[in-house]
C-alpha cells in the first residue's frame, strides 16, 4: 500500500531527512546544506512532527492498532498490528513515495510480487543497501534486515 503524501516536507526539510536518513549530525547537515545549526535543528524538530502526524493518520486510516511507543521517530517508522490479517505492519516515511505500508507475513504467490516490489520501494527510498545473498531470503526475512539497517542509520 502506498499512501500518497508527496507534499508533506518543504524541498528544505526534504533536504534534511535525506541528509538525516544517511546518518549525518545536526552539525554536518548543517556544513552540507550551507545552513545554521539552529535551523538545522528546528527544522528536524518540524520534520518530525510531521512525519509522526502522517503515520498516525495512516495507520487510522487502515484501522491499525499502535501506541506512541510504537514510534521510531528518527527513522519515520511506526510500528502497527493488523488484528484483521493478524500481523504486524510497518509503516514508513519516505520523502517522494509518501507513507509505504509493509505486511510481515508469510506470502502466498498471490502476494509475493507485490510485497517484494513494496520492500524494494523502501530499500530504495530509504538508501538501504542489502548484499545478494540477504536479497534470495524470503520476504520475510528480508524485511528485518531492512528495518534494522534503517534503525542504524539513524544511530
Amino acid at each position: 500500500m502506498t499512501e500518497k503524501t508527496r507534499n508533506v516536507l518543504s524541498s528544505d526539510e526534504t533536504a534534511v531527512f535525506t541528509a538525516m536518513d544517511a546518518g549525518l549530525s545536526p552539525k554536518e547537515i548543517s556544513v552540507k546544506l550551507s545552513k545554521e545549526d539552529g535551523y538545522i535543528r528546528k527544522t528536524q524538530s518540524r520534520i518530525r512532527k510531521k512525519i509522526d502526524k502522517e503515520l498516525k493518520r495512516a495507520a487510522n486510516m487502515l484501522r491499525l492498532q499502535f501506541s506512541d511507543n510504537d514510534i521510531m521517530r528518527d527513522q519515520g517508522i511506526l510500528k502497527c498490528f493488523d488484528w484483521v490479517n493478524n500481523t504486524y505492519v510497518f509503516l514508513v516515511f519516505t520523502p517522494m513515495m509518501g507513507i509505504l505500508a509493509y505486511y510481515t507475513h508469510d506470502c502466498s504467490n498471490n502476494c509475493e510480487d507485490t510485497c517484494k516490489e513494496t520492500l524494494d520501494l523502501i530499500r530504495s527510498e530509504r538508501g538501504v543497501r542489502v548484499n545478494d545473498k540477504i536479497r534470495s531470503l524470503p520476504n520475510k526475512i528480508q524485511y528485518e534486515h531492512v528495518f534494522e539497517a534503517i534503525r542504524k542509520q539513524k544511530g
